[in-house]
């Protein structure tokens, strides 16, 4: 199931590579799904350097601990004249339990790339999503191949299920509605290499 029948199938298309390369290295891994805004004073520029900087800042503090650290980004603009971007991280979920710290650092991290003290910049996502109440983040776990059948058929079913949630989660990124109109030569979407 997709967020929106709209998507840009390029981009929907690098979250499931990134989203299949993730559950089949680590048993466990979490999607962390957030948005970055800008004050609405901020002079910006044009071009995805913010973004390119939040990202580069958290694989350096987050990759050597995490080893398997893969991200997307869509730029989006609706009426404000700073984009905005939603932001999808994918880590191994047996190394980070929880979010709230890699969140809190999203929003310090972005403080110091903005060069001020900003409340409110950093939307953690956290809502519902078919139904449940969700974090802005979402834990697949891997059906273990030593269960016994009955258990090891709802290991499954949950990872289906979990898969199926972050993958909607993460397709709120591809929606073409408030895209376009970047300008030429900067790009709408950007992710991690494979």
């Amino acid at each position: 199931m997709l967020y929106t029948d709209d998507n840009n199938p390029k981009i929907l298309h690098r979250i499931e590579q990134r989203l299949d390369h993730m559950v089949s290295s680590h048993n466990k891994v979490m999607l962390i799904r957030f948005d970055v805004h800008f004050p609405q004073s901020y002079l910006h520029n044009g071009k995805n350097d913010e973004i390119s900087w939040l990202i580069k800042c958290l694989k350096d503090a987050y990759g050597p601990r995490l080893g398997d650290v893969h991200y997307l980004w869509a730029r989006e603009r609706v009426q404000s004249p700073n984009p905005h971007y939603h932001v999808a991280l994918l880590v191994n979920g047996s190394l980070m339990q929880n979010p709230y710290g890699l969140l809190s650092d999203v929003e310090a991290i972005w403080n110091r790339i903005l060069g001020g003290v900003y409340a409110g910049l950093i939307h953690f996502c956290g809502s519902q999503c078919l139904g449940q109440s969700t974090t802005g983040s979402i834990m697949i776990r891997r059906p273990s191949t030593v269960a016994e059948p009955a258990i090891q058929a709802q290991q499954q079913q949950a990872y289906q299920a979990a898969y199926d949630r972050a993958l909607y989660r993460a397709s709120y990124l591809a929606k073409n509605f408030s895209k376009g109109g970047t300008p030429h030569r900067v790009r709408e979407f950007g992710c991690s290499q494979l």
